[in-house]
Parts: structure tokens; C-alpha cells; sequence
């Protein structure tokens, strides 16, 4: 789990799944990382921490070796 602070604040987080076979199942490589449980305080937005925390996180996979990004998310709706 990465955490991303702003303000001295956690601003976002996310992880990185640097092997996913069982649930991309044929889609699956060795050459690939997926970022997943990507968050950002709702306080921070609008103001392009996802954007970054994506930057960041593609820094890393590609700094390990990986050529291929896969990104899982699912909306949550506040009522």
C-alpha cells in the first residue's frame, strides 16, 4: 500500500499487484503490474492527486521491469 500525504494529511493511496494471474486470467503477463484500491481524500478533490498517484505508480512499475500497466476500479457513489 502506497500512501500519498498532502498538508501533512493522507491525500490518496493505492497499491500495486505486481502479479494478478487468477483474476485477468488470458489477459495476464509477466511483463505487467496492476495498480488497484486507487483513493483520494475527498477533501483533495479536483485538485489532480489521482493524476499523480498514476504518474508515480507507472514510475515505479516501469523502474521494476514492467512494460504493462493494468488498472482496476470500481466507482463508489456517496449518498
Amino acid at each position: 500500500m502506497y500512501l500519498a500525504f498532502l498538508d501533512h494529511e493522507p491525500a490518496g493511496c493505492f497499491s500495486i499487484q505486481w502479479e494478478f494471474e487468477m483474476i485477468w486470467g488470458e489477459q495476464f503477463h509477466t511483463y505487467a503490474a496492476y495498480i488497484l484500491r486507487l483513493v483520494v481524500a475527498r477533501k483533495y478533490k479536483g485538485r489532480g492527486i489521482g493524476a499523480r498517484l498514476l504518474d508515480w505508480a507507472e514510475s515505479r512499475i516501469a523502474n521494476k521491469g514492467k512494460s504493462w500497466l493494468g488498472w482496476t476500479a470500481w466507482p463508489i457513489i456517496h449518498r
